[in-house]
């Protein structure tokens, strides 16, 4: 008799799981074509405001995009962000951090600038900022921010679309802290 209980409870346990799969399962799909629904409505406001892609955000001509560190570390909030070859933008750092130890910047390099190279540069440059004297391989940078403390840099997006990296100069945060503007046709 406690067989024939364990087996019919089994029974019920798999009938109860299989119609909870079912159920996952339309749900999951229900999903998937609201975010593809949800793709299509922001393709086509993309060329007139920000809206978000694989890729980051997209930066229309003349926006403001903000970066931001992530707490007290050496991290930034805003990891990728697309825009326009060509087009201008300005990139607003706010430094959100509350350790006085947290001062950033942030610094859009070539895609084949040498960071590790730039980055010691500028660790021996405390007196100008912690930018290296040759800003060879430095497209646009903001200065150093204190907690608390916002720059922001408007610059021209570079004419050839690809990958370009972005770091925080101040000593050793070149490191670990980055990101990357995809710059598309």
């Amino acid at each position: 008799m406690n067989y024939r209980f364990s087996s019919m409870l089994m029974a019920g346990i798999l009938t109860v799981g299989l119609a909870a799969c079912g159920t996952k399962t339309e749900t999951t799909e229900t999903t998937t074509t609201t975010t593809e629904t949800a793709a299509t409505d922001n393709s086509a406001m993309m060329s007139d405001t920000s809206a978000t892609m694989s890729g980051g955000t997209m930066v229309a001509d003349g926006e403001t995009f903000t970066v931001q560190p992530v707490g007290e570390q050496m991290e930034f909030a805003q990891k990728e962000f697309s825009a326009k070859a060509g087009t201008s933008i300005t990139v607003k750092f706010e430094n959100t951090a509350t350790s006085q130890a947290m001062i950033h910047n942030w610094t859009l390099l070539e895609p084949t600038a040498d960071v590790m190279k730039i980055g010691a540069a500028a660790a021996t440059n405390a007196t100008k900022g912690y930018m290296p004297d040759d800003k060879a391989g430095i497209i646009a940078y903001t200065e150093m921010s204190k907690p608390g403390e916002s720059h922001e840099v408007k610059f021209t997006v570079p004419s050839t679309p690809g990958d370009y990296p972005y770091v925080c100069l101040y000593p050793g945060h070149y490191v670990l802290m980055k990101g990357t503007l995809h710059v598309t046709a």
